[in-house]
């Protein structure tokens, strides 16, 4: 998507929609980079909202406090398909950076890899590993969490032997919750434009990315062309390095550092297998066709 607008110094930073055919947008974007000059960048960009899918325990995005009210999505207290639920999370700083319009300037939380998405994982693990990693946590309570056994063997046995593919499959069938506030966010007039983001602005982000582009008229071929994309960032300091250490930290494979289009074309074959379509996906997580037109209408240029 080519278009003369300017944007923010940051990485990974682009369109999701088409600003030749969206009269508003949304944008996607990698971690701040614990920069609140770059937060700054967004306001100057008029951005609304940031859905950030790393959840509210990553203190970088409080940097981005003084110009985005703190918002944490709390998708595990509501019924799939129902109203969101959220509260603010009060701070110090009663900036009037907040206000654009009469309206607040947000950073929404929506955690992805929740407890439940591990709990998912671990249930279908085999009965062997789920003692081996009971047993290796009741040795890290004892030692007080000095190797993190249970964590090691858990990402082992889970995460690496799923591949990042498998693994972003799983995302969409057990953080359907996650996915449908996100997508219902989006659908608000007084959130755009928005930015969407998650460490590398590649998976999470991608997976949300590829469901607003398909409601938005996109082929296949062109919502896996935007993914790859990804690919140009990866290795681009500092992102590369702050992505390494988390998969040091986690003690994942390398192949979490990939965005190839293989990795978009198989969550979406996957979706076109399990559910018939995304359309029909998207169903099965509370984001109705009525709720689809409504995002597209919000986007889409009259012609």
């Amino acid at each position: 998507m080519e278009h003369t607008e300017e944007l923010p110094d940051i990485p990974n930073f682009r369109f999701v929609t088409d600003p030749t055919q969206c009269s508003r947008n949304i944008y996607r974007s990698s971690q701040l980079l614990d920069s609140p000059g770059r937060a700054s960048q967004l306001v100057h960009l008029n951005v609304r909202s940031i859905l950030d899918f790393r959840g509210l325990s990553h203190p970088e995005g409080r940097l981005s406090d003084r110009f985005f009210r703190p918002v944490v999505v709390r998708p595990d207290r509501m019924a799939t398909g129902s109203g969101i639920q959220y509260e603010t999370i009060r701070t110090d700083d009663s900036s009037e950076c907040y206000t654009v319009e009469g309206n607040e300037r947000r950073r929404f939380y929506i955690k992805f890899g929740d407890r439940n998405y591990m709990k998912g994982l671990f249930q279908e693990t085999t009965t062997i590993v789920k003692l081996k990693i009971i047993i290796f946590l009741l040795v890290d309570i004892l030692t007080f969490f000095k190797f993190n056994l249970s964590q090691t063997c858990f990402i082992n046995n889970t995460l690496n032997k799923l591949k990042l593919s498998g693994s972003l499959v799983k995302v969409t069938q057990l953080s359907g919750k996650q996915i449908y506030s996100a997508l219902q966010l989006l659908s608000d007039p007084g959130n755009l434009p928005a930015v969407i983001m998650c460490s590398m602005g590649k998976d999470r982000t991608g997976i949300v990315s590829a469901l607003v582009q398909h409601c938005l008229g996109f082929t296949t071929k062109r919502i896996v062309k935007e993914y790859a994309k990804s690919e140009d960032f990866v290795f681009v300091d500092p992102i590369r390095f702050l992505y390494r250490r988390e998969i040091d930290e986690l003690k994942l494979s390398d192949c979490f550092f990939n965005s190839s289009p293989e990795i978009m074309e198989t969550i979406l074959s996957n979706l076109q297998e399990e559910y018939g379509s995304l359309d029909n996906y998207m169903d099965s997580i509370g984001f109705s066709a009525h709720k689809r037109v409504i995002l597209q209408n919000n986007f889409l240029k009259t012609l």
